[in-house]
């Protein structure tokens, strides 16, 4: 098969990823161990700090390591649940909810990174205590947004031992001058 344009534009994006490198680290320890550290990598900081371009880079990142993985980006839906099914359903290629849960089942490790997660805050609640809880064992979820995880993920005996939280910062001198 011939090359496609869309493995240019992957192999230019990773060449354009600079620093990072803890981060990704544990992304990729958290897929190889097995029983991650946590299941709930919650990234948090400024806009323009580069979180929807690490997101690309974990992406790849469970690609190269053969983990199932649906990305939806939060700006391109409604913060309901129904927007949100159809966005992980158009992720593996299925018609319904009760197919994306059967896909699942088999109990496979599977990443759900969901960018822009602050555009899901009156999904909140029902992403915690309703959704994520189905979601197979071996299950690594990553949310990336401007704030910090709420009290609520935090102060849940469950979701505390569970989450792990990364406060993305700008670059360091070194890295911002490659």
């Amino acid at each position: 098969m011939s090359p496609r344009l869309a493995d240019q534009l992957r192999s230019a994006r990773q060449f354009s990823i600079v620093g990072r490198e803890a981060e990704k680290q544990l992304f990729r320890s958290a897929l190889i161990a097995p029983e991650p550290p946590f299941y709930l990598l919650c990234i948090h900081g400024p806009g323009g700090v580069g979180k929807s371009t690490l997101m690309r880079e974990l992406s790849v990142i469970a690609t190269e390591l053969q983990v199932p993985q649906v990305y939806v980006d939060s700006r391109n839906l409604e913060p309901t649940p129904t927007s949100f099914y159809s966005a992980l359903m158009e992720g593996v290629a299925v018609a319904t909810p009760a197919e994306f849960e059967v896909r699942l089942a088999n109990g496979e490790r599977f990443v759900l990174l969901i960018d822009t997660s602050e555009r899901l805050a009156p999904l909140e609640r029902w992403l915690r205590d309703y959704f994520l809880p189905q979601l197979p064992a071996r299950s690594l979820i990553v949310l990336a947004g401007r704030q910090p995880p709420s009290p609520e993920w935090r102060s849940d005996p469950g979701w505390r031992d569970l989450l792990h939280q990364i406060s993305l910062r700008n670059l360091s001198t070194d890295e911002s001058q490659l």
